[in-house]
């Protein structure tokens, strides 16, 4: 009987995440996932471990006899800074350093597009996650997807398209440099599943976006021309998404942004050349909003 490879998930509960699961063969690894708020209702092959990335005692148990991690968990849109740090930054060191002492064989970091040190609490709090994994780790693999449709209707750029087929007006910031490379979440599961499995990569960090870029108004444009859906672009300055980011943090209020947004939709992002099939946005909107 062969031993299997034991590989442990977290943030397993996204839709992202569950595609990941299902797309690796049982026969070889055995799958635990880590869940903290609710219940894991993902594929019944798993183990399911039930605790915080932020206690380090339970992290440091979880590992043991793991071979690889696959770390995605995150908080994504807070109102403070400091909610950030506690997962992504901290929860990221407590799984690195219970790694080193567990020997894992491989890390793997879900980080983003977004990383840096302009593109607000997220943005910073991805960069200092994927620093202290490239300097405290042999082995290990960083993925930044860019903007990923087909998941998550309620946030991103699938948010932007639900909107467009279903609303008469449509905001659009301006004077945004970085283009956007929408990639389908099929996609970006494809790609990791090649580069972790398939053609295993080493100490590398790569972005997962899509072949064709647009500016807001073009993306905008295109979705809407592609869906045959005519709407009102309503133009909305930079200096107005600033002062809408001041708004929200001096008074807290829930209008379905976070302040670090918008830093993080104006922070200059890369791109990166791969050489795979991908299901392009055109090919998606046509086959599912028209």
């Amino acid at each position: 009987m062969n031993i299997k490879t034991k590989i442990l998930i977290t943030g397993a509960s996204s839709e992202l995440m569950q595609n990941l699961i299902n797309n690796i063969d049982t026969d070889i690894y055995d799958i635990l996932v880590i869940t903290h708020t609710k219940k894991y209702s993902g594929s019944k092959s798993v183990q399911v471990l039930k605790g915080d990335i932020c206690d380090a005692d339970f992290v440091n148990v979880a590992l043991n006899g793991v071979q690889i991690i696959v770390h995605a968990a995150a908080v994504t849109h807070k109102l403070k800074p400091h909610e950030y740090y506690k997962v992504n930054v901290q929860g990221t060191i407590n799984l690195v350093n219970a790694a080193t002492l567990n020997r894992v064989e491989k890390f793997v970091f879900l980080s983003s597009r977004t990383a840096g040190e302009k593109s607000g609490a997220y943005g910073l709090s991805k960069l200092h996650g994927e620093e202290y994994i490239k300097n405290n780790l042999n082995n290990w693999l960083i993925f930044r997807p860019a903007e990923v449709f087909s998941v998550g209707k309620q946030e991103g750029i699938q948010k932007l398209i639900e909107d467009i087929a279903n609303k008469k007006f449509v905001l659009c910031p301006m004077n945004v440099k970085s283009k956007l490379f929408p990639i389908h979440a099929n996609d970006v599961i494809k790609i990791m599943i090649d580069c972790i499995f398939k053609n295993p990569k080493n100490n590398e960090i790569i972005t997962i976006n899509g072949d064709q870029g647009f500016s807001y108004p073009e993306l905008i444009k295109f979705i809407s021309g592609t869906i045959s859906r005519k709407v009102i672009i309503i133009p909305v300055p930079k200096v107005i998404m600033y002062f809408i980011k001041l708004i929200i943090e001096m008074t807290g209020i829930d209008i379905g942004l976070s302040p670090d947004q918008i830093p993080r939709l104006y922070s200059m992002k890369e791109t990166q050349n791969l050489k795979y099939d991908l299901i392009s946005l055109k090919e998606y909107l046509r086959e599912n909003f028209r």
